[in-house]
């Protein structure tokens, strides 16, 4: 029988915050599991097992009115070629990226 659509692989995020400075640093692994069962009939392709490596450094500064947060980061530090599962045609995921934000809320 052909396998039903759309089933998405096994994912796991395994990730650990640890204060250093006054600044939190975050490593995180990402894993996916290799998808060969797929649907001929909606035209979904097979799609390799990976793994991502991610660290980002994050800030809180708060004021009498405001909260900040700053992160920055870079993601697929291994800069690891890979397609998500639903991902269309030939698309490959960003390769390594540079990661500046701020928050703000009041």
């Amino acid at each position: 029988a052909e396998p039903g659509p759309q089933m998405p692989a096994m994912k796991r995020n395994v990730g650990y915050s640890q204060e250093v400075l006054g600044m939190y640093i975050i490593p995180e692994l990402e894993w996916s599991a290799k998808q060969h069962r797929v649907s001929e009939k909606f035209k979904e392709r097979a799609t390799d097992a990976y793994w991502l490596l991610n660290l980002s450094i994050k800030k809180h500064l708060a004021s009498e009115r405001l909260h900040w947060e700053f992160r920055g980061g870079v993601d697929n530090i291994l800069n690891k070629a890979y397609r998500e599962h639903f991902d269309i045609g030939d698309i490959m995921r960003p390769g390594r990226n540079f990661v500046l934000q701020v928050k703000v809320s009041y």
